[in-house]
Parts: C-alpha cells; structure tokens; sequence
C-alpha cells in the first residue's frame, strides 16, 4: 500500500458532474479514499485521513445528477458501492475531522444521486428480463444497498436488502448464480467461461456472504456449498484443467 500511487496524502480527486460519464475515474477515486483511509488509521497520521475526506468531499460537492452513460446504470454499482465502504469506515474513526455539513451533503449525494439507480436496477433490472444480466452485476448492486445503508445508519434497510437476497430475486442472489452442479460438487456460474468477470463475481458473493449472512449460520450452511463449488470450478478452468460445460440459456 506505501508505494501505491493511489494510497498517498497528495491524491487528487477530479469529480464530474454525472459519475456515469467516467465511471473509471469515480471508482479510482473512490478506491484513493479507501486506501487513505485505511492507511490513515493504521499509521495515525491525520493527513491521509484528510486526504480521503477530501476525495468525498469534492465528489459530493460536485454530483447533481444520477449517474448516466455507458454500461449505467449495470456498473454504477462499484463506485456507489466503494464510496460508501469509506463514508462508513470514515464515520466510525474519524471523529470529528469530518465536518458534520460535509457528511451530510455526502449521505446526500448518496441518497439522491447514486443509490435510487442500484435500487432501480434490482427492481427493474433496466428495462430487461430478470436474469438478463449477468450475476455480478446484481451483486455488485447489493453490496451497494448494504453499504449504502451502512454508512447512513440505517439498519432497518441493511435488513430489508438481505430480505431481498433471501428471496432470490435476480442473478445476484448466490442461489440464482450457479447454472450447473456437477457430482464432484462443482458449480458452474452462468459466465463461468468468462474466468477474469466470473472470479470477481464469487470475490463479490463471499463479500455478501460475510456481510450479511455471517451472523445467521443458516445462512451460510446454505450459500457457502455453492460459492465454494463456483470457486473450485474457477480455479480449475484458470489452471487450464477440464471442466464440464453447460451453455447458459437466460430468459432472452
């Protein structure tokens, strides 16, 4: 992290008006006041924590719109997703170095500008068919209500969000991802041919396993055999080993 180019106190963010427009830059900036916010708490020194408290203020003084352009609002889940794991860290630590008007324009801009399109895209799945997309873009959507929630203090929604997981709606949910079992308890993800997308979706579903399902070991007996059995599968087709293959058939 010391000698990321990302994760020093001279970072310099460079907001747009419509995050959509470059979705690239949000992300990277968004990860910037991660790093720095990490990096802030392990060594102590303020000056990375002012650093990442600056990154978010001058996306949130800068954002008037819901993110719009290519591949929105499917990918608008990452940076949604990143800039509200650091609000919710920043929150917690950082005492009263951010400013309670700064905080409050960026609950703002996360409220009124970056999550109604997470939320319309599990709901309406952007004008398709549910399983229309694939499973990492649906989760890459509910991390982004979690940690949204998160950083907002609302627990009620955090709960309301799991609800929806639970109830398997779209490709995001873990019980919807898998297309194929095999008798070696492998499972096959519906890109599962597609190995670099396929592995940051399982990345994606143990973070969901292990924010929301951790306390409910129900839960997690019935999501981790097949999110263990995708990521075996993973492996195995990275490691050029053969694997069975089943084509994918959505409701297109």
């Amino acid at each position: 992290m010391i000698l990321d180019s990302k994760a020093q106190s001279t970072y310099t963010a460079a907001p747009t008006a419509n995050p959509g427009a470059n979705r690239q830059r949000a992300s990277a900036d968004a990860v910037a006041a991660y790093l720095n916010t990490i990096r802030g708490y392990v060594s102590g020194n303020t000056a990375y924590t002012d650093c990442a408290i600056n990154i978010l203020n001058a996306w949130s003084l800068t954002v008037n719109q819901v993110p719009t352009g290519t591949d929105q609002p499917g990918l608008n889940g990452i940076f949604t997703n990143q800039f509200a794991m650091v609000g919710e860290i920043l929150r917690i630590y950082a005492g009263g170095r951010w400013a309670t008007a700064d905080y409050n324009r960026f609950k703002s801009m996360m409220t009124t500008y970056l999550y109604p399109a997470c939320h319309d895209f599990l709901t309406n799945h952007n004008g398709t068919c549910i399983s229309h997309y694939w499973a990492k873009l649906g989760r890459r959507q509910y991390l982004s209500r979690w940690s949204h929630w998160g950083a907002l203090r609302r627990r009620g929604e955090i709960q309301r969000s799991g609800h929806l997981l639970s109830k398997r709606v779209g490709m995001g949910s873990i019980m919807n991802a898998f297309i194929f079992f095999t008798p070696a308890a492998l499972a096959m993800a519906g890109n599962g041919s597609r190995s670099g997308a396929c592995s940051l979706g399982h990345w994606r579903a143990g973070h969901v396993l292990r924010d929301y399902h951790a306390p409910r070991t129900g839960h997690v007996r019935l999501f981790q055999q097949p999110l263990i059995g995708g990521a075996e599968y993973t492996a195995k087709y990275d490691l050029w080993q053969s694997v069975p293959y089943n084509s994918y058939n959505n409701c297109d």
